[in-house]
């Protein structure tokens, strides 16, 4: 934000390198699940090694998201994509749905439905980061993000009872460069 000392006029600038970010939370986990958790953990090395994730509260789409739509030409980029082969004349996405492309996650911010032609236009946020090319899929049903570890001191508390881990939240952050 930029605030005119003359005028009090005010403008505002978006920059780009919008990030996903996530919370986990674990409360209290058996010995077998604690186990996984800790293998994962190992696997990650810290925010060295990476895993995809998504919204599990949204695995899938409010909208119909029927057929197999991909990019409608290209190079595509900014807040909104052309795409084809979607059930023709149907809604495929609602405001709200998540959809993938490449390795980025996409938040819809307006509804889309389908033409005759099963063309449609999606609008979401945020930017396209790599520019989309005529082919490229478009994933609907558990779309994901490349995430990592979010800091290198995430590790849960030990506790000597039967249940091996105690509550802890790991954070995780999107790789934009992934």
């Amino acid at each position: 934000m930029f605030e005119s000392p003359f005028n009090g006029g005010i403008q505002t600038l978006e920059y780009p390198g919008a990030y996903w970010e996530a919370s986990l939370a674990f409360d209290n986990l058996n010995k077998a699940r604690a186990t996984e958790l800790d293998v994962l953990l190992l696997k990650l090395a810290g925010m060295a090694n990476r895993l995809w994730l998504w919204d599990h509260a949204f695995a899938m789409p409010n909208g119909l998201a029927g057929g197999t739509p991909v990019v409608d030409g290209g190079p595509q980029t900014g807040k909104s994509l052309a795409i084809r082969g979607c059930a023709a004349s149907q809604l495929f996405l609602v405001a709200g749905d998540y959809f993938q492309l490449g390795s980025q996650l996409f938040r819809m911010t307006e509804d889309a439905t389908a033409d005759a032609s099963g063309r449609t236009t999606l609008v979401f946020e945020s930017s396209i980061r790599n520019a989309a090319t005529d082919g490229a899929t478009i994933v609907t049903t558990k779309p994901k993000a490349l995430m990592m570890l979010a800091d290198d001191n995430q590790a849960p508390r030990r506790s000597g009872r039967r249940l091996v881990l105690s509550s802890f939240t790991l954070k995780f952050r999107e790789d934009i460069y992934g």
